[in-house]
């Protein structure tokens, strides 16, 4: 990753959907993917539940340069496009 500035906002999160939320992020020279459990989605240092008025349910939160570190413990895999071709290959 590099010190370009990003902004990624993972929306709509509803945890009573899911046992485990996959997200990841593009960069320009490798692939992030992320893990964490429904159950573990609510203490994410950045989680919101206010995503909107009437919000029920359902949250959000933001990757970006100052909040990547704050999910350095839900990393589950880092990819090269070239891993990624080679899966698909």
């Amino acid at each position: 990753m590099s010190g370009i500035p990003f902004d990624s906002n993972i929306q709509q999160v509803k945890p009573d959907q899911f046992d485990f939320l996959f997200y990841g992020q593009f960069f320009l020279d490798i692939i992030t993917i992320y893990c964490v459990s429904s159950t573990s989605i609510e203490v994410l240092p950045n989680y919101s539940d206010k995503q909107h008025r009437g919000n029920t349910g359902e949250g959000q939160f933001h990757l970006n340069n100052r909040t990547i570190h704050l999910h350095r413990n839900y990393l589950l895999q880092t990819i090269t496009y070239h891993d990624l071709f080679e899966m698909f290959n």
